[in-house]
């Protein structure tokens, strides 16, 4: 049973906010359409894997995808855990295209793609300290310990795996996608016994959801964009970047004539992604380029938003979390 589905990642969203607010000719697109490239990627290639993860028996299992948590002062992320009554199953999923040489005499994996060779840090020893650390989290927790088993996923079914003939320990932690239900069926077979009560598998899978602390960057920061590089205004969807009006409570398209309701809202999600989980009345119909306080505040009400304070100093909050770059 899927307990927590795996969901757009923020920084992604913050990543497609960003390009859409940008202008065309800004000096740090080109990066930043490169690192949503790779960050969508990764992203595919986890969506690519959970459809292996269907053939999982669901009665048998819960699985949660994307957790970050903390163990003492550090904080891990786990792409995909399962939960069982017999042992805990880790996959660490790489979208990756190519070929693979996993080189253990240097402990790092080289990807060949394009005649062009390329290192990249042994993802088995990445898995290894993921289990470490799910097993400290655990005894932190008070929770009872499983056996914890880990797998590194290559999502790509085209990227072809090579290692020295003596490198034996690839063969039972690295696979291609296709061969996780394979793999399954043998650690069912492995782990026999009970080693949890189902309420306490639950309980667990409860505990990780509660502690779950998604990692939430200022995007404009990470790139030294200053705020007044944003574009602001609502974008008419039919015409991308073409600015839209706001009359008799819709919204036009100057270029298309085309007519939307709700155009305003990827706006304000934009702002919310790019610049501040909270939002006035001024700041609003700055952002929106509405003149009037009062189409500003019944767009704002009609969002179901909370906010606080009264009149001129209410602040609406889009979000209620906080900002925790560990």
């Amino acid at each position: 049973m899927i307990f927590k589905k795996r969901q757009r990642p923020l920084t992604v969203q913050k990543l497609e906010a960003l390009v859409r607010r940008l202008p065309e000719n800004h000096p740090k697109r080109p990066l930043v359409e490169k690192d949503l490239v790779k960050r969508l990627a990764g992203y595919r290639g986890e969506k690519a894997v959970d459809f292996h993860l269907m053939d999982v028996p669901n009665k048998q299992s819960l699985i949660l995808h994307d957790l970050r948590l903390k163990a003492s002062s550090h904080y891990f992320q786990l792409d995909t855990i399962i939960l069982t009554q017999t042992f805990i199953l880790l996959l660490e999923i790489k979208n990756i295209s190519g070929t693979l040489y996993f080189d253990e005499n240097f402990q790092q994996m080289i990807r060949t793609y394009n005649e062009k060779e390329t290192a990249f840090p042994d993802p088995l020893l990445q898995i290894q300290r993921q289990e470490k650390q799910l097993a400290n989290w655990l005894v932190e927790q008070h929770l009872s310990v499983l056996p914890i088993k880990s797998y590194i996923i290559i999502s790509n079914p085209a990227t072809i795996i090579k290692t020295s003939p003596r490198n034996y320990r690839i063969k039972d932690r690295i696979m291609h996608a296709a061969n996780l239900p394979n793999k399954w069926a043998n650690l069912e077979q492995m782990y026999l016994e009970e080693k949890a009560e189902w309420k306490e598998i639950k309980k667990l899978a409860r505990s990780l959801l509660k502690k779950d602390t998604p990692l939430v960057t200022d995007v404009l920061g990470n790139y030294s964009i200053p705020i007044s590089d944003v574009l602001t205004g609502v974008f008419c969807s039919n015409c991308l970047h073409s600015m839209m009006e706001r009359r008799k409570g819709s919204w036009y398209c100057p270029l298309c004539l085309s007519k939307e309701k709700d155009a305003h809202l990827q706006a304000l999600q934009d702002y919310y992604l790019l610049i501040d989980s909270s939002i006035t009345n001024r700041q609003c119909r700055d952002f929106l380029h509405v003149s009037s306080d009062s189409i500003a505040r019944k767009l704002l009400i009609a969002m179901n938003i909370p906010f606080s304070g009264t009149n001129k100093g209410r602040v609406y909050h889009f979000f209620e979390g906080k900002n925790d770059n560990g």
